[in-house]
């Protein structure tokens, strides 16, 4: 008779879990249950209720569920005037946050971090396999992504693409951006991942990158090239490398107006095939040239810059409940449209309350995982970390393959050695 002890069961759980996750290929054609991610997601919870209830009693998880306990009894009373845009995002943030976190929980309990890494492999290879995905699809339709929140017969045929080839999403896009620091320590430390052949991992970086571009999100690709220089650096000789970039980047300030704007021109008019990178760059070069005076109906990156002003003034008129505590659909003149500046959105809706409750919860990880992981990893771990949360400065964070990342993958990543060490390929 078959019999599979504890560590086993949990191990095959959190692998459906990430390949419904991010190998939406598979995912996608996987018959009913077995393909569903919610159905896994409540076998977790109840298994960890049952056999690790130590998990659920985690200072972190129960941070979570009273933060979970505060959004219930405020969205049911004061915040009852919240549209249903930020509600259904707050809920659907918060548990993809509680089963990232739980994971994470359970295999530093378990101390099964064998299980933690080989885990980790597949769901590398996961990403892997679905940005070459993605470069296919994108090369099928350039601008799948950008119709993939449209409502037209071209986005719903850019939808079954996506869908039929398993093509990363929005979400998918920000873990390619934060993945990359990660894969560059690998590729400068070889000895101590399974993929030996420093080769092999820069064609992995290639893909990623590759991946990244092909998307065409403008905000990932300049965080990316970024994140990549920077990671590039010795975790020695980091400041050497910021103080470095910082007076590039000062004597880049001092150059002409003119001279970066027709640099960008040319720049745009170079990318051909990449249609909205090269619209993005022209849109912010006009928006330099104008010096910012242009209207936001006239311009894309004029109409992003408005939102910060319009959440700057409306967050003082509640600022420590936030803008829909005991107020009307129309709290103070807040448009939905500011919702795709996540940071900023998320202490403007929910208040300074609501920002401090949520933000513990990722000071809390951090806190917890500086003090377990030494050695030069830990400089790519904070990379990693501060590309996500940066990325929110800018755009929405959302989905659970960003937060299953941030939680699971970029502090397990850690233990990777472990499968050469011990030789549990």
């Amino acid at each position: 008779m078959l019999k599979i002890n504890a560590i086993t069961y949990f191990r095959f759980i959190i692998l459906l879990l990430m390949i419904t996750t991010y190998f939406p290929i598979v995912h996608y054609r996987l018959p009913a249950y077995i393909g569903s991610h919610h159905f896994w997601t409540i076998i977790w919870g109840i298994s960890l209720l049952f056999l690790k209830p130590r998990v659920l009693l985690h200072r972190i998880m129960l941070l979570i569920l009273a933060y979970a306990l505060f959004l219930w009894i405020l969205l049911s009373t004061a915040w009852s005037a919240m549209g249903e845009w930020n509600v259904k995002n707050l809920w659907n943030e918060i548990y993809a946050v509680a089963v990232g976190v739980s994971i994470f929980v359970y295999f530093n309990e378990s101390k099964d971090y064998i299980g933690w890494v080989k885990m980790i492999r597949y769901t590398l290879i996961f990403i892997v396999i679905t940005a070459v995905l993605t470069i296919i699809v994108s090369i099928i339709n350039p601008m799948y992504m950008r119709l993939h929140f449209a409502q037209s017969h071209e986005a719903d045929m850019a939808r079954e693409i996506t869908n039929e080839y398993g093509a990363g999403t929005y979400s998918t896009a920000m873990v390619f951006m934060a993945l990359l620091p990660l894969l560059i320590y690998y590729f400068k430390h070889p000895y101590l991942i399974f993929i030996s052949k420093k080769w092999v991992m820069l064609l992995v970086i290639l893909i990623v990158g590759v991946a990244i571009l092909r998307m065409q999100i403008f905000t990932n690709i300049i965080l990316a090239f970024f994140m990549s220089i920077i990671a590039m650096a010795s975790a020695k000789n980091r400041l050497r490398t910021i103080i470095f970039i910082g007076i590039i980047g000062g004597i880049i300030l001092l150059i002409p107006t003119k001279i970066h704007v027709n640099t960008f021109y040319k720049l745009a008019d170079s990318m051909s095939g990449y249609e909205e990178t090269s619209f993005k760059i022209k849109e912010f070069a006009y928006y330099i040239e104008s010096g910012g005076e242009v209207m936001a109906s006239k311009n894309a990156v004029a109409g992003r810059a408005e939102r910060y002003p319009m959440l700057l003034e409306v967050f003082p008129k509640s600022p420590i409940m936030g803008c829909f505590f005991l107020t009307n659909t129309y709290a103070y003149g807040y448009q939905l449209a500011a919702a795709h500046i996540y940071w900023m959105n998320k202490l403007t809706t929910t208040g300074i309350a609501g920002f401090v409750f949520f933000v513990s919860i990722i000071i809390a990880f951090v806190y917890n995982e500086r003090k377990n992981i030494k050695g030069d990893y830990r400089y790519y771990f904070i990379l990693a970390i501060f590309s996500v949360l940066l990325y929110g400065i800018f755009k929405n964070v959302g989905g659970r393959e960003i937060w299953y990342f941030f939680f699971v993958i970029i502090p397990g990543m850690y233990y990777l050695p472990l499968l050469v060490e011990k030789g549990n390929y």
